[in-house]
């Protein structure tokens, strides 16, 4: 990919989720952005695979001991 990109994940019930994508700088190649949309929609375990690295990026909350 020539442009970097970045996916926003979203739920309203925390069940189905959904996303946004967007370039993270200056605006890049659509064609490439498209395709790229395409994929994520139509490819669930890629879809699944991003959205459980985000949740992996997550920080824990703190507990009390």
């Amino acid at each position: 990919m020539k442009s970097p990109y970045e996916v926003s994940f979203f739920s309203k019930n925390g069940k189905d989720w959904d996303y946004n994508l967007h370039f993270t700088a200056q605006s890049g190649d659509e064609e490439e952005f498209y395709e790229l949309d395409t994929k994520l929609e139509g490819d669930d375990d890629l879809f699944d695979e991003l959205l459980s690295a985000a949740w992996d990026t997550l920080e824990t909350p703190a507990t009390d001991v």
